[in-house]
Formats: C-alpha cells, structure tokens, sequence
C-alpha cells in the first residue's frame, strides 16, 4: 500500500445552523485533494491530545504526551477508512510501546479478508 502523508490545511466553514468553524483537510490543489479523498482507502488524522484550560488571562494547552489517529469524519477533520476502525485508536499500543501496533491489527484483518 502507498502511503502519501500532507500537511492539514485550515478551510473556514460557515454554517447557518451553527457558529463558523475551522475544518482540518488536506494541504493540496483543490480538485487533486477531491482525487486522492477518493481513491484512498485510508486518511487518517495523526493528533497530540491536550486539554484547554482556560484562565483569566490567557488559555493554556496542557497534555500532548498522548498521540492519536482519528480514522473516521468529523464535522472539523476530514478522515476515512475502508478497513472498518473506530473513530479513534492509540498510535502507540501503551502495552509495548510499538506505535504502529494498533493500526497494523486492522491492516492484518484487512489481508485475511482479502
């Protein structure tokens, strides 16, 4: 399988029904984006985890030790995956610190079902 990593690319998303957001997608030619979200069969957000706190005069991130890969859409980032994942696993399996360990046991299921 080919891997093609891009960088995200910040598009502002108006929506009448809610307050305008920032959406994470692919940093490329609009048409070609629209090819490859088409013909891949994974596309997957690599993210730290952190949580804002807010204070009185500025916010702080705290966290980000914690890596994740989002595998399915969201209304703010564009994933998908054709290998049936959840939304959300750990890039690195906590139990023997392989950080493709998670990832690879969709892969091998994928292969056995051919």
């Amino acid at each position: 399988r080919p891997w093609f990593p891009s960088h995200d690319n910040l598009t502002k998303v108006e929506d009448s029904e809610n307050p305008p957001y920032d959406r994470v997608g692919l940093r490329l030619h609009k048409a070609s984006a629209g090819k490859v979200v088409e013909w891949a069969d994974e596309i997957l957000y690599f993210r730290s985890k952190i949580v804002v706190e807010e204070g009185e005069r500025s916010n702080k991130a705290r966290g980000g030790k914690v890596r994740e890969i989002i595998c399915n859409n969201r209304p703010a980032i564009l994933a998908k995956n054709r290998l049936r994942m959840p939304d959300t696993i750990p890039q690195v399996d906590p139990a023997t610190g392989n950080p493709w360990a998670e990832y690879a046991k969709y892969m091998q299921k994928e292969a056995q079902n051919g």
